[in-house]
């Protein structure tokens, strides 16, 4: 089981955060200096940083950029890229910003699809990223890795659906195909059973670093976890 942050050396790391309550509860400035110490302590020891940099608007709007007011997924990842040189994948939609040594193999990613085995999340499910979460609630995250489940066992409450605009840095033409839940389908995600599972067999690791709450995982175990629900039951993801 991974212990904590300090024992990470050369691995594949994303962050997820909702650092809403967080800030409310200790302060704006003290959440990012301990977060900055987690982030410091983790570039040290030569580990890949990957942000979830995602456009949810892109779908509606049809415009995408580099710049951070077109990223939804929270205000950690926009004051990351302004620190570090991170670099951004191309996709509108499920878009990724990676700093450290395995930052080119990451960003060469075909990415066909946002959840399949070529994906970024595809390829950090399958070979053994490291996933922390930062003020998460636990029973209703799913890593995002709960889609790529999905995809590779092609669920009969998704189709493959391609989104289209226009990258207004580059000028150039921009398209994503995601495995998208049938808007029909009255169906919500769930992973509570793959926590569940993983927590009783001690995969998961909850602890504090002063007031932060944080959780971290193999993001393997919770796809090998989940893909093994699906074969039982095409719905066990879903509520």
């Amino acid at each position: 089981m991974i212990q904590n942050y300090k024992t990470l050396k050369n691995q594949k790391i994303i962050f997820f955060s909702d650092l809403s309550f967080l800030i409310l509860k200790i302060g704006h400035k003290k959440l990012i200096d301990n977060i900055m110490e987690i982030i410091e302590n983790l570039i040290k020891n030569k580990n890949t940083i990957i942000l979830p940099t995602y456009n949810f608007n892109f779908a509606q709007t049809k415009k995408t950029s580099f710049e951070d007011k077109f990223i939804t997924t929270g205000y950690l990842n926009k004051y990351l890229l302004k620190k570090y040189k991170f670099l951004r994948t191309k996709k509108p939609i499920y878009n990724y910003a990676v700093f450290g040594p395995e930052q080119e193999k990451i960003l060469s990613l075909e990415q066909t699809t946002a959840f399949g085995p070529n994906s970024v999340i595809g390829h950090l499910s399958m070979h053994g990223a490291v996933a922390i979460g930062i003020g998460l609630d636990l029973l209703n995250f799913n890593w995002v890795t709960i889609h790529v489940c999905e995809e590779i066992s092609k669920v009969p409450y998704r189709f493959y659906k391609k989104f289209y605009g226009k990258n207004i840095d580059t000028k150039e033409d921009v398209s994503e195909k995601i495995f998208v839940r049938k808007k029909k389908i009255n169906l919500e995600n769930t992973g509570v059973k793959i926590y569940h599972n993983l927590k009783k067999r001690d995969k998961i690791n909850i602890y504090k670093f002063k007031k932060l709450d944080i959780a971290s995982i193999n993001l393997s175990d919770y796809y090998k976890v989940g893909i093994n629900f699906l074969k039982k039951n095409k719905y066990s993801l879903v509520k």
